[in-house]
């Protein structure tokens, strides 16, 4: 869409999702939702303030086009059925994998921000079960790959972030978020959102470096001191390997360097 929900398109959506979500109904698919815009319930004719359906329908006019627009694309064949696999929080670890979604920026933000907001409704459906008292507390470790990804998805990623790395502790939250480069950060259009993203890495309590080339190391030491051997071995790892030796390891594979706030930096490897 070009623009955001007015606020009376908001009233309509709210009112219809509230009616789907009357216990007995079967789970419902983006296809109801659209059927019962169409066909507003004496309640959502209130929740809006309209009253009668004709009027109900100018005002859902440019929503209801929107919806067939959805629908009617790619992203309606991805969205408009039932989750075929629910998230287990019971398990202990969950992988959602998005590589098999079409490489284009408008489906992969969808993919991702769905993702997203059915990981985090599961983790505070729990935390309201601990307040409850009806189950345990649980502790979650979200780990985000690809983060560049994440958050050029889509207006209001970047603040949803920051809101995490702020909040992570108050939600049982612990989050670990995995990029190529600091240049990702910078890459963002919006200054606001750079400024943002920078703070990803400066409230980081704890940094793993890998190989990084000598025109990162200027960015890197804006936020971790790094000294000069840390700054020889962490660029010695990003070396390819020489060209008579094309089937060797390259030198950083599973070296990485760990830094904890100021102290000195533990390198370590990793071997799978």
């Amino acid at each position: 869409r070009a623009a955001a929900p007015s606020e009376q398109e908001r009233l309509g959506l709210t009112a219809a999702l509230r009616e789907l979500a009357t216990p007995g109904r079967p789970t419902p698919v983006l296809g109801d939702l659209m059927a019962l815009l169409h066909h507003p319930t004496s309640g959502m004719l209130g929740a809006t303030l309209t009253g009668d359906a004709d009027q109900f329908a100018v005002q859902m006019r440019t929503l209801l086009h929107s919806m067939r627009n959805l629908l009617d694309s790619p992203l309606g064949a991805m969205f408009n059925g039932p989750t075929t696999t629910r998230l287990d929080l019971s398990s202990p670890a969950l992988a959602v994998d998005v590589s098999g979604v079409p490489d284009e920026a408008t489906t992969q933000a969808a993919a991702l921000l769905a993702v997203w907001a059915d990981g985090f409704g599961a983790v505070e459906a729990a935390n309201a079960l601990t307040d409850a008292g009806l189950a345990p507390q649980m502790r979650f470790l979200i780990v985000l790959d690809e983060l560049w990804r994440a958050i050029r998805a889509g207006a209001g990623m970047v603040d949803r972030l920051d809101a995490l790395t702020r909040l992570n502790r108050a939600h049982g939250v612990g989050q670990v978020m995995i990029t190529h480069s600091l240049a990702d950060l910078d890459a963002l259009p919006d200054p606001a959102d750079r400024a943002k993203a920078s703070g990803f890495v400066e409230r980081a309590g704890m940094l793993a470096l890998g190989g990084l080339p000598h025109a990162e190391l200027d960015s890197v030491r804006r936020v971790v001191d790094l000294t000069d051997a840390e700054a020889r071995l962490v660029t010695s790892w990003s070396s390819p390997p020489s060209l008579a030796a094309r089937r060797s390891t390259p030198p950083g594979v599973g070296h990485f360097l760990l830094k904890v706030g100021g102290r000195p930096g533990v390198p370590f490897v990793l071997r799978l």
